[in-house]
């Protein structure tokens, strides 16, 4: 089994990522989980004002440690990766 929500106005559980609540279209987050996963993983967005991502946090269970962060640049290219992994 697999399950996928998008996200818009109501990101609560996505805060730990720093999400902001989209109300013009744009998806703020989104969560999915399969059946050989333990835990939930997401993914938060970033828009500037002209509605461009900007960028993109990733977690794990959601738990506030992040373990990716991607930016883009101005046209929508992507342009850096960063990894952090939590400590066993």
């Amino acid at each position: 089994m697999f399950g996928e929500d998008l996200l818009y106005e109501n990101i609560q559980d996505l805060d730990a990522l720093g999400g902001d609540n989209q109300y013009n279209g744009n998806i703020s987050g989104m969560r999915w989980q399969g059946a050989e996963n333990e835990g939930v993983r997401a993914y938060a967005f970033a828009y500037d004002k002209l509605n461009r991502v900007l960028g993109a946090n990733y977690g794990e269970d959601i738990s506030g440690s992040w373990v990716d962060k991607s930016d883009f640049d101005v046209y929508g290219n992507f342009y850096a990766l960063q990894r952090k992994y939590p400590k066993p």
